[in-house]
């Protein structure tokens, strides 16, 4: 008589994942595939591990003998479900949501985590054209827990009316895809903020001049000074904006340079005058068209030449 055919039976008992100081948690049991009499597939998640960093993987296994196997596996293992923090502070300060900023160059974001958090992009939205511009940053420091960021300067308008304040949404992610989207409001100031007269032109698209060839149409700034207190003079870089909700593009100094809606150009100009004062000849680029265009002048480096 042929014994019939046999085989033994086993199961996984548990599988557990240990930290680095011996405290244990056991993983929850999804499903298992049996690819052969002695091949099984077992399949485990991690949803229910307290979050923190594991060592090794103990694995139990015993069959219709009572025997057990016990196996330990070093395999870091990192559970984490916690999106990064995000702190504002301005100078040093809480940022209050609304207040006034002067100066993004003010702003100081702080993003803290236990997996290296990072930011992933930051958006500044509104303001008196309702703008969407997304900022770049500057890395200040960059470490497993915490990831620090002051904003480069952008070219956006003043918030110079009630209502034209602007949304600066800032998304941060860690190691692990946590993310973490916080939106601020603030109403904005550049530093060093310059208002200059509105300027009435005729609406011709050439420059026009007084009979002693002086430009009618000119953008007058104040007294502009060095860090040093010295009077500016010689060559100046000048970044010119115009507002991308102006109602037409304007040329600036003379007719080779026009600047369109939404866009910003450089420009060079001499300051020969003893007052340190601008006298920008400004005009419109198309003739025939009424209405408003505001424009925005910065000078990243004032020179005493």
């Amino acid at each position: 008589m042929r014994a019939p055919h046999w085989h033994p039976s086993f199961e996984l008992t548990s599988i557990r994942a240990l930290t680095d100081n011996g405290i244990s948690h056991t993983l929850a049991h999804e499903k298992e595939v049996e690819l052969s009499n002695y091949i099984r597939d077992f399949y485990f998640s991690t949803a229910n591990l307290p979050e923190g960093d594991y060592e090794s993987i103990e694995i139990n296994l015993g069959d219709n003998f009572h025997n057990v196997a016990v196996h330990n596996k070093v395999m870091p293992l990192t559970v984490d479900r916690t999106p990064p923090a995000i702190a504002l502070t301005v100078n040093g300060d809480n940022f209050v949501d609304g207040q006034e900023v002067i100066g993004l160059e003010s702003l100081l974001l702080t993003i803290t985590d236990e997996n290296y958090p990072r930011i992933e992009s930051i958006e500044m939205k509104g303001g008196p054209a309702n703008d969407l511009v997304m900022l770049n940053w500057l890395v200040e420091s960059d470490n497993r827990q915490q990831y620090v960021a002051t904003l480069e300067y952008p070219r956006i308008f003043s918030s110079l009316e009630p209502g034209e304040e602007y949304s600066l949404t800032i998304t941060a992610v860690d190691d692990f895809g946590n993310d973490h989207i916080t939106t601020y409001t603030l109403a904005y100031q550049p530093a060093n903020l310059v208002r200059v007269e509105s300027i009435s032109v005729f609406p011709v698209d050439r420059l026009l001049s007084d009979r002693g060839d002086n430009p009618l149409n000119v953008i007058v700034s104040n007294e502009l000074r060095t860090d040093e207190g010295e009077l500016a003079s010689g060559e100046q870089s000048i970044m010119f904006t115009l507002r991308s909700d102006a109602n037409y593009p304007v040329h600036i100094i003379n007719e080779t340079t026009k600047v369109s809606p939404g866009e910003t150009v450089e420009v060079v100009y001499n300051i020969t005058n003893n007052q340190g004062k601008l006298f920008v000849p400004i005009f419109p680029a198309v003739k025939g068209v009424q209405g408003e265009s505001e424009f925005m002048l910065s000078i990243p480096l004032l020179e005493a030449n």
